[in-house]
């Protein structure tokens, strides 16, 4: 932690810490500011950030984004893409927190949860959310222990979508059914590698297929079997760049598919190329960089 002139800050890179379940969004970074006035400033995004901005003395926060003036109230979100251009100044204290994501999953973000059209909107804090953002800032103090990355990218996805939720919500009535389709989405995430049985588990809570179907799709975009796919595929990608010891039999295998012609045949759909080609590519790209 830095402070500097009454701001108090960190910024913490874990992008390179070891994973233990290879969660499909791994955090890049996350940090806090708490405190801190400064002129207006200029700054360009790389990576995709989702920054909470928890409280101000001031009412309203007004900013540029990519040219375009916002003025909104606090508590709010903003979500910064990769390219963004965001001009502010902060006359008052205010209290920061922020996590980000490598700009390529930028797209597999929004395919799995409705984003708002618009960058930045006012939140209501409530128990689970300031829960999360707790839980984010205590293992920030203990990130070099053991699963703790596999736990900040799993809380920092409940909390990203959770403040999506307080968007679509604010325009679409809530209801009993809320929880539910949250609780069933967080399910899955951990869950996707498994065969899951629709029925027995929305019986679980209280719905029958049919209803739990027609509610899903107030929330996502995606089926809840596309939704279970891309989060296999989107595995897919990492393990073929991170363990090329892994035959496409093995990956199979590993993500819960009966057949590697079958397996090979949906990725090939998703993304134009053989899971072999993929990682040859992402060979090729990764010496590139280096």
């Amino acid at each position: 932690m830095r402070n500097v002139r009454g701001e108090m800050w960190k910024d913490l890179n874990i992008a390179d810490l070891p994973r233990l379940s290879r969660f499909p969004f791994p955090v890049q970074s996350l940090g806090y500011t708490h405190g801190g006035i400064y002129p207006e400033r200029t700054y360009h995004y790389e990576r995709f950030e989702v920054c909470i901005r928890r409280y101000s003395q001031a009412l309203t926060a007004a900013e540029y984004i990519n040219g375009t003036a916002y003025r909104v109230k606090f508590p709010n979100v903003i979500m910064k893409s990769p390219g963004t251009v965001h001009t502010f100044g902060v006359e008052f204290p205010r209290d920061v927190v922020h996590f980000t994501y490598a700009a390529e999953m930028e797209a597999a973000l929004r395919s799995m949860l409705p984003f708002p059209e618009k960058p930045v909107w006012e939140i209501h804090l409530g128990t689970k959310e300031n829960q999360l953002i707790t839980e984010l800032m205590d293992l920030m103090e203990k990130s070099h222990e053991f699963g703790v990355t596999d736990r900040i990218d799993l809380a920092a996805f409940q909390l990203l979508e959770l403040l999506i939720f307080s968007y679509n919500y604010s325009i679409l009535r809530p209801d009993y059914y809320e929880t539910r389709i949250r609780s069933i989405a967080s399910y899955f995430q951990l869950h996707y590698k498994e065969e899951i049985d629709i029925v027995k588990l929305t019986a679980h809570y209280g719905m029958s297929r049919s209803t739990f179907l027609r509610h899903w799709q107030r929330f996502f975009r995606k089926t809840p079997g596309q939704y279970l796919l891309d989060l296999k595929l989107q595995e897919a990608c990492r393990l073929l760049q991170e363990d090329h010891s892994l035959s496409v039999s093995d990956l199979t295998f590993e993500l819960g598919f009966r057949e590697s012609a079958y397996f090979c045949s949906l990725f090939r759909k998703k993304f134009g190329m053989t899971p072999l080609q993929f990682r040859h590519h992402a060979k090729i790209k990764s010496f590139q960089e280096d």
